[in-house]
């Protein structure tokens, strides 16, 4: 569960990755969570694969080292 203003910069969907609530829904957006752990569940295998496809360090490795090549490579030819 998490805040919109606390998941803000990470590509998530309310309901698939995590739950949102605003703070005075946090404490029984919670408690619905923790009612449904078949729900909660799903929710956690899919942000474990959604953080592994584009939040792994390999990932963002290879992003930086694609905008440094960008970089480099506009700077050569100027």
């Amino acid at each position: 569960v998490s805040t919109p203003f606390g998941a803000r910069g990470i590509e998530v969907i309310d309901g698939t990755h995590l739950r949102f609530a605003e703070p005075a829904d946090f404490a029984r957006t919670v408690a619905e969570v923790l009612a449904d752990p078949a729900g909660a569940a799903a929710r956690a295998e899919a942000g474990r694969r959604l953080v592994q496809e584009r939040y792994s360090w390999d990932r963002i490795g290879t992003h930086l080292a694609s905008l440094v090549s960008d970089i480099v490579s506009s700077e050569a030819r100027q």
